[in-house]
């Protein structure tokens, strides 16, 4: 699957488990559901895709642009959004975003917060719902 041009495809609910995705245009792919487990998408193109309630543990999304990308309730437990753009992105209700490497990922006008309170020992930030902070 990599470096293909899937744009507006409806992928809901498939089980793509450690796919290849690497350089493909997924904008505007419904991925609703998917199960994207340790998936690479590095250097993809997420643009509006809509992949909330996915599983995506583990995926490589280094340098991906998910610029108004939907990732409501996702799980991105592990998930590596090194240099990723995700601008206007909804991470509301995310699950388990601390294990991401955020440090140099474009977060403008995401729908969570960075928290940087407890951050020892080299561990990376991670991301809180609004509701915590207001």
């Amino acid at each position: 699957m990599a470096y293909k041009d899937l744009r507006n495809e409806n992928f809901e609910n498939i089980d793509a488990s450690s796919t290849d995705f690497y350089g493909s245009n997924l904008s505007g792919v419904n991925f609703s559901g998917a199960n994207l487990h340790g998936a690479t998408m590095a250097y993809t193109s997420l643009v509006s895709a809509n992949m909330a309630n996915t599983d995506m543990s583990g995926a490589n999304l280094t340098n991906a642009d998910m610029t108004n990308a939907n990732i409501f309730c996702a799980d991105l437990t592990d998930a590596v959004l090194c240099n990723a753009k995700l601008t206007g992105v909804n991470l509301k209700d995310a699950k388990a975003v601390s294990g991401n490497r955020l440090p140099e990922a474009g977060l403008s006008d995401v729908q969570h917060r960075l928290d940087t309170q407890d951050n020892t020992n080299e561990t990376p930030p991670s991301l809180l719902p609004i509701s915590d902070w207001l």
